[in-house]
């Protein structure tokens, strides 16, 4: 039998204002997802923005500026 994979749910730009809003009122608040594992990718892990989602049980923060090099 084949093992069965968590079901993951991917965030680009976790800690902007998007993002945030996203994992506050969506993905943290509702229990349909509670199985899920949530990556949430931002710029900087060691942010302040960054602190908050990091507390939540099943959601695991990614490094990784996305944009161009300036």
């Amino acid at each position: 039998m084949a093992p069965t994979m968590t079901p993951t749910i991917l965030i680009v730009g976790a800690t902007g204002n998007t993002g945030r809003s996203l994992v506050k009122t969506r993905l943290i608040r509702n229990t349909n997802l509670a199985s899920h594992r949530i990556l949430a990718v931002t710029r900087n892990t060691d942010s302040p923005a960054a602190k908050e989602p990091a507390k939540v049980s099943g959601i695991v923060l990614v490094q990784q500026n996305l944009g161009r090099d300036r």
